[in-house]
């Protein structure tokens, strides 16, 4: 079977366990989806470009790291990409900032500036630390009885700058063929656009964190822009894992 037919054919089985996954979230409580959607910010990437500001948007999720002994909830994952200039050979000249929730009703959300504490383009991963505390989400490991294709998820980010949004589906490979990533991804058959990268992928069983979202795919016949809104490409956990392994070490040097 072609990648394209492979990939159609997982997008018609998403379609079919939709339902499933629905009622998963039912099953789950509103406090699971409250968690993942209130844990994941905008992004507001602001480049100089001389007489100019290039303004781009995605999306970051705040984790807790009290497990490396770090007690304050500052720090966000995101997408490498997001902040790095188009070789990826250096960090863009600018400002990034997230978008942090009201912290009471009626308050006005509010745009924060953060600082890039870790880069690899290796898994495309980033660590933002923030100015002030952001929601978080604690469990940074998939559930006991693993992840299969077929295993129902959210993919939750910002597509086209919007406010935090998810979308459900389905693993679909472990293994993609892709040409233009240089790292292990994995594919799920889910709602994506430009703006999700750096977003939370969960599972939506267990409610952990299986990755982080990095990339669509190109349609086909498309450009450099045009990407299939039906496909998404995320790092997966065992590789923010070990991003985050080796970043906070070298800071606690």
């Amino acid at each position: 079977m072609t990648t394209a037919l492979a990939r159609l054919a997982a997008v018609i089985r998403c379609a079919m366990v939709c339902a499933v996954v629905c009622a998963s979230c039912a099953v789950a409580g509103d406090t699971q989806s409250k968690q993942i959607v209130n844990s994941t910010v905008r992004v507001k990437v602001e480049t100089d470009a001389g007489s100019s500001t290039i303004v781009g948007y995605g999306s970051a999720f705040g984790v807790d790291l009290c497990t490396y002994g770090v007690k304050r909830n500052r720090y966000l994952l995101s997408a490498a990409h997001l902040v790095l200039s188009d070789d990826g050979s250096r960090l863009l000249n600018g400002n990034v900032k997230v978008e942090l929730p009201a912290t009471s009703q009626g308050s006005p959300k509010k745009w924060v500036t953060c600082r890039v504490l870790s880069v690899t383009r290796v898994y495309d991963l980033c660590l933002l630390e923030c100015d002030e505390e952001v929601p978080v989400v604690s469990k940074l490991t998939p559930g006991k009885d693993g992840l299969g294709v077929g295993t129902a998820v959210f993919v939750v980010g910002c597509p086209l700058g919007v406010p935090p949004q998810v979308s459900t589906g389905v693993l679909t490979d472990k293994d993609p063929h892709v040409s233009d990533r240089g790292h292990k991804v994995w594919e799920a058959a889910a709602a994506f656009n430009h703006g999700n990268s750096g977003g939370p992928v969960f599972s939506a069983a267990a409610g952990t964190v299986i990755g982080v979202a990095v990339a669509g795919v190109r349609a086909g016949g498309g450009g450099p822009l045009d990407m299939d809104p039906r496909v998404a490409l995320f790092t997966p956990y065992y590789c923010v894992k070990h991003f985050l392994d080796v970043s906070i070490g070298k800071l606690a040097r």
